[in-house]
């Protein structure tokens, strides 16, 4: 009897200890699944893009800008950052004249006819026009010339930022070749073929509107292209070419006639670009992308 009690005492233990060990394994369980649940699901918050050579900037060109007023009556100057393809309107303003009645007739042309750009680099700055011996005016280092350009500078000491203006006639009768850069003329190569990129010829109005009646065939303008090339160089190595940026500039004049009274579509008569106007395009942009 006594071996039987002794049996059940220590089975009772056994079970005791074997359901505390259940217990305590499952509050573990417990616990731990309630930990997982309180924590916030391992979410990507942000995702750092990969650094190009467009987000490092390490030139950059300002045209200085036509920009016309709500009304499409008058230009104004604007200095505008450039961007790879875009199209600037620059040099001459133009404004539209009005009769007695107040009614719209022609444009006609305000200001200087230059072209004007800025270039700013940590580094040294040169500017080649694609016309040999064309004038062409460099403003010094750190001196800003365009009002509403706000640019970071200090001297060279401090090792800031370099400020260019260049300003030159777009203008010009010099045929040569269509501008077509060729795919091994890139930049940063060191290779620049002037004779690509600059041309002038005659465009006839029905080269630009085939819908044109015949009566107009005998009008045409005088196109004018030619490109300028802007380099940045390490100021700790001149040899050392860091960035490049090429413009195109095409100066269009307005619609004349070979005939003694030029007559003009009336569809064109209250269209400024038909008296003439100069575009400027970033066409191609290279930098060194270890260059910190």
């Amino acid at each position: 009897m006594k071996k039987n009690t002794a049996a059940k005492k220590y089975f009772s233990i056994y079970i005791g200890v074997v359901m505390g060990l259940l217990l305590l394994l499952f509050a573990t369980i417990v616990i731990v699944e309630i930990q997982t649940r309180l924590q916030p699901d391992n979410q990507v918050l942000y995702v750092a893009p990969e650094e190009s050579s467009a987000d490092k900037g390490i030139l950059k060109i300002y045209a200085r800008g036509n920009v016309w007023n709500k009304d499409k009556t008058a230009e104004s100057k604007q200095s505008i950052e450039m961007q790879l393809g875009e199209t600037i309107y620059v040099g001459q303003l133009r404004k539209a004249m009005q009769d007695q009645t107040g009614q719209i007739y022609t444009y006609h042309f305000t200001g200087s006819s230059a072209v004007t750009f800025i270039a700013a680099a940590d580094a040294d700055l040169q500017a080649e026009h694609s016309i040999e011996n064309y004038p062409i005016y460099c403003g010094k280092p750190g001196k800003t010339y365009l009002e509403d350009v706000t640019l970071e500078y200090r001297d060279e000491l401090a090792e800031g930022r370099y400020e260019m203006v260049i300003e030159f006639r777009a203008d010009h009768e010099q045929s040569r070749k269509s501008y077509a850069p060729i795919p091994d003329d890139e930049l940063g190569s060191g290779e620049w073929t002037k004779e690509l990129r600059t041309d002038s010829y005659i465009q006839y109005i029905n080269e630009v509107y085939p819908q044109i009646n015949n009566e107009y065939v005998s009008n045409y303008r005088r196109v004018s292209e030619c490109a300028l090339l802007i380099s940045a160089y390490d100021k700790s190595n001149p040899d050392r070419l860091i960035a490049q940026a090429e413009i195109k500039i095409t100066c269009h004049s307005r619609w004349e006639s070979s005939l003694p009274n030029i007559v003009w579509p009336p569809e064109l008569t209250l269209t400024p670009d038909s008296y003439g106007y100069t575009t400027a395009e970033l066409v191609d942009y290279w930098e060194l992308e270890e260059w910190e």
